[in-house]
């Protein structure tokens, strides 16, 4: 079986050809290569998404070859994966994807369609008591701190993003980090108290966002660079996003959550919404929404052993992984002078 992947690069391939065990691997980088290189109807062409070819997914339309997206899931790895980390898990959809509310993905088909049975519900119930019990989130190199706010305050948390990122051109609507804080500082009362959390990508300065502190204090009371994600959700009422993952993460944690953009746990009645999307049919619980993006929806692999795993055994191996990083010096050091390398190699590229 020919498996061919377009818009990756070789150590993009590298970080998931784990996934795709069997079969010729080829990056191709557009449809002339794809033809040259004797694609058929039993090869598999894998997309990804910031670089999805329409020509090469018409071509493969017409001729009854299998076409995928795929990114990253959603219970990932200890860092970042800019910062060179493999992914314990990620998703191959054959519709779009889960961050394009322009059209079905696989996880929307499913929160639209699937009969959750009892079985699955308590797997998922379970599943929340784990992430909760161990505070993981996608990434988990951020140690838990105490977030000193004022007392009888309503805490509004606002999480920003990366906003070239492509779930905010395809589901941001207009919106990017800093106009998402201004629009919620425009409609908060003088009392509420505002924090703003920066993607871990942008503080790295990997990826580009905000920068200039001075301006964002205009806009909120405190911002949290170096707590997680996990602090600031337990000291705030509320969490304010555009279509990060966050949103869903707060709510397992019991937030309230108001979502700007259109991100795929939005439209579910789970969520106060200020966008509609009219294909999400039905109202979901918090479990059937976690059975299926957390379990049925990604593939996950071992970051120990590189074979087929579960999202449970995920969390159990990125918690020792975190709990590692916290108390081995030199661990922690190999893991931080990978990111900085990250940052350097990004920065050259960009200049060539």
């Amino acid at each position: 079986m020919k498996q061919f992947f377009v818009g990756f690069s070789k150590w993009g391939l590298s970080l998931i050809q784990h996934f795709f065990p069997d079969g010729e691997k080829r990056i191709v980088s557009n449809l002339q290569e794809l033809i040259k290189f004797g694609v058929d109807k039993d090869s598999y062409v894998y997309m990804y998404p910031a670089k999805e070819d329409f020509e090469i997914r018409k071509y493969c339309e017409e001729n009854g070859i299998k076409v995928f997206l795929v990114e990253d899931g959603f219970i990932r790895s200890l860092s970042l994966g800019s910062s060179f980390f493999k992914p314990a898990s990620i998703v191959i959809d054959s519709r779009g994807i889960y961050f394009d509310p322009s059209r079905e993905s696989d996880l929307e088909y499913i929160l639209n369609n699937y009969e959750f049975d009892e079985r699955l519900i308590k797997r998922a119930k379970k599943l929340i008591k784990l992430i909760l019990e161990n505070k993981i989130s996608k990434y988990n190199h951020l140690e838990d701190k105490v977030i000193q706010i004022p007392k009888n305050k309503n805490i509004k948390l606002v999480i920003g993003q990366v906003d070239d990122d492509m779930s905010i051109k395809l589901g941001g609507y207009g919106f990017n980090s800093l106009k998402l804080l201004k629009t919620v500082k425009e409609n908060s009362n003088k009392d509420d108290f505002i924090i703003y959390k920066p993607h871990p990508d942008v503080v790295a300065g990997i990826r580009t966002g905000l920068v200039d502190e001075k301006n964002l204090y205009n806009y909120c009371d405190l911002i949290v660079k170096d707590a997680s994600l996990d602090s600031c959700f337990k000291v705030s009422n509320e969490v304010h996003t555009i279509t990060s993952l966050s949103g869903l993460e707060a709510l397992l944690r019991g937030k309230k959550v108001f979502t700007y953009g259109m991100p795929f746990y939005a439209g579910w009645g789970l969520t106060n919404d200020f966008r509609e999307c009219k294909r999400r049919k039905r109202k979901l619980n918090l479990y059937e929404l976690i059975a299926a993006t957390y379990i049925l929806y990604p593939k996950y692999r071992s970051l120990k052993t590189l074979k087929e795993s579960t999202p449970e055994e995920i969390l159990m191996e990125i918690k020792e992984l975190r709990d590692k990083y916290f108390h081995n010096l030199l661990f922690k050091l190999k893991i931080n002078v990978l990111g900085k390398s990250a940052v350097i190699l990004r920065k050259v590229r960009d200049f060539i």
